[in-house]
């Protein structure tokens, strides 16, 4: 899931400050406002066969060990009762990864800024009210370099990992290819 933190957005003197980052305003030839959907990590599919498998593999590791046991050869029961700790292991690592705590998707705005070449996604925030007001205040700093703004927004950072789908009017939003994990759009 994506990283959240607090960051100072400011306009003053002529500069867009956003964290750590600086634009001059007279760079800046437009800016957008994008609607996004953070969806939750999905449960890897193995997960669920990990735990079916470890379970059987215990259940029959448990039986051999039993027969093992009635018998004199004490080296097969040693075998017997590593592979019922190791299907064990199997079965409690699936369990784990099946008991995550699901989270809710979040909806984020983001604040596309376009200078000489392709938009830039400059913040992600949950604030949409915030970024149109802040989109506003670019604008208007833009034309008169004597505007001055000053702000504190809850800040996203999205990562590789993150499944981020597109929520705006007319778009096709991102595909993703469940077998290879390679997203288009």
């Amino acid at each position: 899931m994506a990283i959240s933190a607090r960051s100072d957005v400011r306009i003053g003197q002529g500069q867009l400050y956003i964290g750590g980052d600086t634009y001059p305003l007279r760079n800046i030839a437009r800016t957008s406002i994008k609607q996004y959907r953070l969806l939750p990590p999905p449960t890897p599919p193995w997960a669920k066969n990990a735990t079916i498998l470890g379970v059987i593999g215990a259940v029959v590791s448990l039986i051999v060990l039993i027969a093992a046991g009635s018998g004199d050869d004490s080296g097969f029961m040693g075998v017997s009762f590593f592979w019922l700790l190791f299907w064990i292991v199997v079965a409690f690592i699936g369990i784990r990864r099946l008991q995550r705590p699901k989270t809710a998707p979040v909806d984020l705005t983001a604040l596309q800024i376009t200078t000489s070449g392709a938009p830039h996604t400059a913040l992600w925030t949950d604030d949409r009210a915030a970024i149109e007001e802040l989109s506003e205040q670019i604008t208007l700093g833009i034309n008169d370099l004597g505007v001055t703004y000053s702000t504190n927004l809850t800040t996203y950072q999205i990562s590789d990992k993150d499944i981020v789908n597109v929520n705006a009017p007319g778009s096709v939003g991102v595909v993703q290819d469940t077998a290879t994990g390679i997203q288009q759009g």
